[in-house]
């Protein structure tokens, strides 16, 4: 009895063997599959086998999309990389010229107060009476002088017009 189970077992276990020592030698990318145990290629063995094979090469066929697709990707990293650094460039460079832009505004913000601060100055010095008016007739500035003349602050006058000065 022992001999036959020996003897059965060897019958079984010698294809399995086969079949996992050849699975143990595949290498990625190998084309060439695992061949079929003599004799067993109509048997549960044969089908076993081309299983198998039938497996690896579904999964070499998944592995050659992933690196297409992980190529497609690449390249698109790449490509929207580039654009980006070009985005990134121009921003920059629109930053530079805002902040110049800014500068100069200030300046000439800065330039402008002082500039109305002599006038003022000067509107003030005059012992004169000096009023401006717009085209409405309405008072647009003055100086302190004209503002004394009527007993007014030069608040109060601006923005009036000129016939409200003069009572009926």
């Amino acid at each position: 009895i022992f001999l036959v189970y020996l003897s059965i077992t060897r019958v079984l276990t010698q294809p399995l063997d086969f079949i996992v020592k050849n699975l143990g030698n595949i290498t990625p990318g190998q084309t060439d599959r695992i061949t079929c145990p003599n004799g067993h290629s109509e048997d549960e063995i044969g089908n076993l086998t081309h299983d198998i094979n039938h497996l690896l090469k579904s999964m070499e066929d998944t592995l050659n999309s992933e690196r297409e697709l992980k190529t497609m990707l690449e390249d698109k990293v790449v490509t929207r990389t580039a654009q980006l650094s070009n985005i990134n460039d121009k921003l920059q460079r629109e930053v530079i010229v805002r902040k110049h832009e800014v500068s100069v505004r200030k300046q000439t913000e800065k330039a402008l107060i002082e500039s109305e601060m002599r006038a003022r100055s000067l509107l003030n010095a005059t012992n004169e009476s000096v009023v401006r008016f717009n085209k409405n007739g309405k008072i647009i500035d003055l100086n302190d002088t004209y503002a004394k003349q009527y007993g007014k602050t030069s608040k109060e006058l601006i923005g009036r017009t000129i016939w409200s000065l003069f009572p009926d």
